[in-house]
């Protein structure tokens, strides 16, 4: 991706966020398990000083500022509580057929409620939408509205990237190590499973937008539109939002218009225990099981036969106790253990938080099996349908989850096993103790004073599974920590001054945002004097809201030396403000341009930071080309310096190469300097 240097200092120039903006927020399936994800979403956009427009089947309990329902609740039965394992196994072999009748086409036919019939004929004018978004499932039909309403859209998809989706977005889709959702494999696939795949991946795909391009019929009746295939209103969505997580779902390629945010639903805030329940897991000394299969399934539905094994499983784990989630507890079958409780209702992120809690059986339902391993809890996975199966799999990879593989293989000494392998291996224990604790702040007040949103606050287990694993900025950091007590200045003063990197990389709250390169420095700049604009900016993948300065910063430190900033950083400042400047005055973007002062304010405050960077960096970038050129060649030699050890490659270099011994001291001297002194330094705010 490529952009004009010019040009990219001024596109967005100034933070949106600051303008509010009138959303459409389009949620017409009736599925309580999707809907967690998008109200969250959009409760968010409402805080952030959004009018937003809500269409669900869930109106808010609480009225929220900036939030408006536009409920149909009613209109088509809530998919919460009502599924029996009869209708749960027929879905276990995949019919899109019948998945788009029953949750697509019904939502397409709310067309002609009344208050979707105002939104089409009489959409808001003062002021009018600005951007809709809405959930992608099973009715592309509601696309239709950013085309009839003339505005960007954006999509949400509550489970993992969709197979059909990925034709219509422009997405790789690699059948060969990338398995469809519906399929249960890895991504180490033999040929025959590669084959399957291949064929299934694409088959799924032509049959979904097969059946939803019937969807068509009712477009072009309400919109007046004259479309010839549904896939088309698809070119219209500017952005996907996955709830996905490539240390659960596996690494794909993604474009930069599909993101992830796995676990965006994610938050320590909600409905505390009943004092019933509270009292009930205080009480298991032992432990405490906990099994439910989610908002939907009705477990007390299950055969006579199943529930026996079941409950002869839970008999046998006593005095371990077990919370079971009953909707209907008159339906289920006689003989429950003691060691039992049932409730019709539990608020799971409470009941996995809570220290008693030692396993969970489930379905393996995305959204429940994000929430158990954010809070660190060992699952023992029954899939029923959908892509359960899938997730399950990939957490039995993971090592945090043992899998029955099926409802069919539940019997009183399988999931007794499975029980007793997780009560008593040490490495699923350790699942919990090894569970990153998010940095982000817990609540709405704390998201305020750090300057940061809480909504995107997930940390995953797996993806760093403490602060002490080894990450890439800690080899760095260890790194500049030997550098320093060789130059006689105290290792652990350059450890600490580090982690306030992570304050100088959000937006602020006092001076004007501004859309971030993030990578800036000279490997990221191409340059071609004969070839108009003659200067590109590359990479984009750490763009992000931060202050003026924080690019300027950047650039200045990881292109220049100390001795060429104390000389020339002033003249560098001003003429980039007055390049500045003149750019948006020869694009004629009127905006409001921050003070020459807010730049020097902010280079005060970016420099820490900056100058961090270039200390984690320099041993990478700055490496001489032959020592470079055998680390990549060797692997043993990679996989050191990339993932376990880099001081010993770093230290022959720089006696090796004199320049690069004087770029990393003079860095780490500075940082030296400006961490003795870190209590006068300003502050990023």
């Amino acid at each position: 991706m490529k952009i004009s240097l010019s040009v990219f200092f001024v596109i967005l120039a100034f933070d949106q966020i600051a303008t509010s903006y009138r959303i459409l927020g389009l949620f017409p399936l009736n599925g309580k398990s999707h809907w967690n994800m998008q109200e969250v979403l959009m409760k968010e956009l409402a805080r952030r000083g959004h009018q937003v427009d809500v269409v669900s089947h869930f109106p808010l309990k609480k009225p929220v500022p900036n939030y408006k329902d536009i409920s149909v609740k009613g209109t088509i039965p809530e998919a919460t509580n009502n599924m029996t394992a009869t209708q749960a196994l027929s879905f276990s072999t995949p019919s899109l057929a019948i998945l788009i009748e029953l949750v697509g086409t019904k939502s397409c036919n709310l067309f002609s409620y009344p208050k979707i019939q105002e939104l089409i004929k009489n959409p808001p004018q003062d002021p009018p939408y600005d951007l809709v978004i809405l959930e992608l499932f099973a009715a592309p039909c509601y696309m239709a509205f950013g085309r009839h309403l003339k505005v960007p859209m954006v999509a949400t998809v509550a489970s993992v990237f969709h197979d059909w989706l990925s034709e219509v977005s422009a997405n790789p889709m690699n059948p060969s190590y990338i398995p469809n959702m519906f399929s249960g494999y890895s991504q180490h696939m033999n040929f025959k499973e590669r084959l399957t795949n291949f064929l299934v991946m694409h088959y799924l795909s032509w049959q979904f937008h097969y059946y939803t391009n019937d969807q068509l019929k009712l477009i072009n009746e309400h919109f007046g539109m004259n479309l010839q295939h549904i896939t088309d209103l698809y070119n219209d969505v500017s952005l996907y939002l996955v709830n996905s997580h490539h240390s659960l779902n596996e690494i794909r390629p993604m474009t930069t218009n599909v993101i992830e945010v796995g676990g965006l639903h994610l938050s320590d805030e909600g409905d505390p225990l009943s004092p019933e329940v509270q009292k009930w897991l205080d009480e298991s000394k032992d432990g405490c099981i906990y099994f439910s299969f989610g908002s939907m399934v009705r477990i007390e539905t299950f055969s006579k036969e199943l529930l026996q094994q079941i409950y002869a499983s839970f008999e046998k784990i006593a005095p371990v106790r077990v919370l079971m989630k009953i909707v209907k507890k008159e339906e289920l079958l006689p003989g429950l253990p003691k060691n039992v409780m049932t409730q019709s209702w539990l608020p799971q992120i409470a009941v996995l938080k809570h220290k008693n809690t030692r396993a969970f059986v489930t379905h393996g339902e995305l959204h429940s099996t994000q929430e158990t391993i954010y809070c660190g809890v060992p699952m023992i996975g029954i899939p029923l349908f959908g892509d359960q199966r899938v997730n399950i799999k990939n957490y039995v990879n993971k090592k945090v989850a043992i899998s029955l593989n099926s409802i069919n293989n539940v019997t009183e000494e399988n999931l007794t096993l499975a029980i007793n392998n997780i009560l008593r291996d040490s490495s699923y224990r350790y699942t919990r103790e090894r569970t990153y604790v998010r940095e982000e702040p817990k609540t709405e007040e704390e998201a305020e004073k750090e300057g940061h949103s809480i909504m995107l606050s997930t940390t995953w287990p797996l993806t760093v599974q403490s602060r002490r694993g080894m990450r890439d900025e800690e080899r760095g950091i260890d790194v500049a920590a030997v550098v320093a007590e060789r130059l006689g200045y105290d290792p652990d003063l350059i450890r600490s001054v580090c982690e306030e990197i992570y304050h100088t990389i959000k937006p602020s709250r006092t001076k004007t945002n501004v859309v971030s390169h993030g990578d800036l420095w000279a490997n990221n700049l191409l340059f071609n004097n004969d070839v108009p604009p003659k200067c590109l900016l590359v990479d984009f993948q750490l763009l992000r809201y931060s202050p003026l300065a924080h690019d300027v910063a950047q650039l200045l430190y990881m292109c220049t030396d100390r001795s060429f900033r104390e000389t020339w950083e002033s003249t560098m400042l001003r003429h980039y403000y007055d390049t500045l400047q003149e750019t948006l005055n020869m694009h004629e973007i009127r905006v409001q341009i921050p003070p020459w002062s807010e730049l020097i304010e902010g280079m005060e405050e970016q420099r820490l930071g900056a100058d961090i960077t270039t200390v984690l960096f320099f041993p990478t970038v700055l490496m001489n080309d032959n020592l470079a050129a055998q680390l990549m060649n060797d692997p043993a030699s990679y996989v050191k310096f990339y993932f376990r050890d880099k001081k010993e490659f770093v230290l022959l270099n720089m006696k090796e190469d004199p320049i690069y011994n004087k770029r990393i001291n003079e860095a780490v001297i500075e940082l030296a300097e400006l961490a003795s002194r870190l209590d006068q330094l300003p502050k990023p705010s």
